[in-house]
């Protein structure tokens, strides 16, 4: 599947899966299941816990093996020492995308990294695409996707509009949306990528370029893994005159070493 295609199946699923949902809404995996219940998401909602068996009013399956179909993606919001039983339940059921929220790897250090890395081999092999891990999540808001956890979407409640906000962090994704609702202003794209093992704001925002209707790009980075994709994006930016904003952190010695902390 190619970058786009992937970047898609994040974007405008049709069905979406939790693993890991709870009745904390206080608790990620209890949060994304209730904004997708609570932001209208059009399309089928999927419950993962092995020990209940309703969630939120939500008929929950054991695994995801179990599910009668085949989700477009998955929220995985499980404890660190499960995330690769979930990505490979996932990548056996051919789901074409994931987010993982969960925290725990390459922003702990080396032994974080190791077991990032070996949860990036073990997806690329079922052709699994990931957002994060160490990710609070994505939303397009034009088709109702909201598959976050931030708080910050309650206070100011989501609408649809010309701005893509783009951010490894999950804090400086909501910083502009936050200010951009005070002034009326809504936001079409929301993304919060974490730790970028494989996707990254580059892949995000070639996608979100090409939509005719966002006006502005925001971007927010630690580290600029792969410069092709945000290179195309940003031509295609400049092609369609609209402005790319983005701000890099992390140049001086502290900057760096608070964005290893962060997002690895």
């Amino acid at each position: 599947m190619d970058t786009i295609a992937s970047v898609n199946s994040f974007f405008a699923p049709k069905r979406i899966v939790v693993v890991g949902a709870s009745d904390d809404t206080e608790k990620t995996g209890g949060r994304a299941l209730d904004y997708l219940k609570r932001f209208s998401f059009p399309g089928e909602i999927f419950a993962v816990n092995p020990i209940r068996k309703n969630v939120q009013h939500i008929n929950t399956y054991p695994s995801v093996g179990a599910l009668p179909e085949t989700p477009d993606l998955a929220i995985i919001a499980v404890p660190v020492q499960h995330v690769l039983e979930a990505i490979s339940e996932c990548g056996e059921k051919r789901i074409p995308g994931a987010i993982v929220t969960t925290s725990g790897f390459a922003e702990l250090g080396n032994a974080g990294r190791r077991l990032q890395d070996e949860m990036l081999q073990r997806a690329r092999g079922y052709g699994l695409r990931l957002v994060g891990p160490n990710s609070q999540g994505i939303a397009n808001f034009s088709t109702q996707t909201v598959a976050s956890f931030s708080s910050l979407f309650l206070t100011y409640p989501p609408k649809d509009g010309p701005v893509a906000i783009l951010s490894q962090s999950g804090s400086m994704s909501v910083v502009p949306y936050c200010a951009l609702r005070e002034q009326g202003i809504g936001v079409r794209y929301c993304v919060a990528t974490g730790n970028e093992a494989d996707l990254t704001i580059g892949d995000f925002a070639e996608y979100v370029a090409a939509d005719s209707d966002v006006k502005l790009i925001l971007i927010y980075s630690e580290a600029i893994v792969d410069t092709e994709p945000l290179i195309r994006a940003a031509r295609l930016a400049r092609d369609r005159g609209i402005p790319l904003v983005a701000l890099k952190s992390g140049r001086t010695a502290g900057g760096r070493s608070a964005a290893l902390s962060h997002t690895g």
